[in-house]
Order: C-alpha cells, then sequence, then structure tokens
C-alpha cells in the first residue's frame, strides 16, 4: 500500500518536471531560435500547436550545441 502510494507520488512528480521542462524551457528556447533563424515568420498561431513536438526538439538542439561548443572552446582555446 506504501510503496503504492510512494510510486504515484513520484508519478505526479516526475510528470510535473517533465510537463516544465519539455512545455516551458524547451519549447520557448525552441521557438525563440527558430523565431530567429526565420526572422519572426515561423512558428506562430496554428503552427506553434501543431509542431510542438519539432520546436522542443529545436530547443533540445540548442543545449545540445551549447554545450558542445563550450566543449570545443574549452578545449582549444582555453588549453595553455
Amino acid at each position: 500500500m506504501l510503496a503504492d502510494l510512494a510510486g504515484a507520488a513520484v508519478h505526479v512528480v516526475a510528470t510535473i518536471l517533465r510537463d516544465v521542462v519539455v512545455d516551458f524551457f524547451l519549447i520557448n528556447l525552441g521557438r525563440g531560435a527558430l523565431l530567429v533563424c526565420t526572422f519572426g515568420r515561423y512558428p506562430h498561431g496554428r503552427a506553434l500547436e501543431r509542431d510542438a513536438r519539432w520546436i522542443a526538439g529545436a530547443g533540445f538542439a540548442v543545449v545540445v550545441l551549447t554545450g558542445v561548443a563550450l566543449a570545443v572552446y574549452n578545449n582549444v582555446f582555453a588549453s595553455t
């Protein structure tokens, strides 16, 4: 009984964290990056809802590429 309750609580917390990370952080980061790349033309209106997964993917790509760029910079220019 207690294990089921703890499992349900962990599931609720994981769902909330996933929704916050994906729906708030990655989608807004991806939307901003796509708006910059397309000079403000995409995504707007229905495309924002229809392509939410792709927009979140673009946000994830921004995070990964930022990490790669920092790693390359630290390995190439920071070594003295």
